[in-house]
């Protein structure tokens, strides 16, 4: 059984290689200076990624027992 976490990391990962593959395919699409533009909005789609990922983890660790519970009650009717 697969947890948000899980899932969320997944996600993220799945994203990055799309990405990164719609990145390499600019060498043969593009011309010069279009291949600049799109590859660095593509870098920073990944690092995008990254940053939403890293902040929707951080949801997970909280270390507050009163927020944990409510937060814990939340997930579990989420993974159901």
């Amino acid at each position: 059984m697969v947890n948000i976490q899980d899932g969320l990391r997944l996600i993220g990962e799945f994203e990055k290689v799309y990405f990164e593959m719609k990145k390499e395919s600019l060498l043969f699409l593009c011309q010069p200076e279009t291949i600049d533009v799109l590859t660095e909005y593509y870098d920073s789609l990944i690092e995008g990624i990254d940053i939403s990922t890293n902040i929707s983890l951080d949801l997970f660790d909280i270390n507050c027992s009163f927020t944990k519970n409510d937060k814990n009650i939340i997930l579990n009717e989420v993974d159901r």
